[in-house]
């Protein structure tokens, strides 16, 4: 969206509000699937827990492991207690308003 779309370019016209979806958003908590060998990465690891829980068009753009173990040769072992935190982009969800226009006094 512009400045020139009709819902928003007379900005001495009434106030109103549009949603606006397609931000970013971050998950949190979400459970790491436990795997007997791990994971090759963080990565990995992090994109399991989020399967399942991205709408059409999301990506992750960031991700956060807590409570694991990183392998000596490399690759992580997580347990039960391991949860992501996921930062996405192009949700389909409500992620703000954009508000506009003039209220009167």
């Amino acid at each position: 969206m512009d400045d020139r779309d009709e819902r928003i370019a007379d900005k001495r016209g009434p106030a109103g509000a549009l949603p606006i979806r397609g931000g970013i958003r971050t998950l949190t908590g979400l459970s790491v699937p436990v795997r007997a060998e791990g994971y090759p990465d963080h990565e990995t690891a992090a994109l399991a827990a989020v399967d399942g829980h991205l709408g059409d068009g999301e990506t992750v753009v960031d991700s956060l492991l807590v409570y694991f173990r990183n392998r000596r040769n490399g690759g992580v072992i997580v347990d039960e207690r391991t949860t992501a935190w996921i930062t996405t982009t192009g949700s389909p969800e409500l992620t703000g308003w954009l508000f506009f226009g003039s209220a009167p006094r």
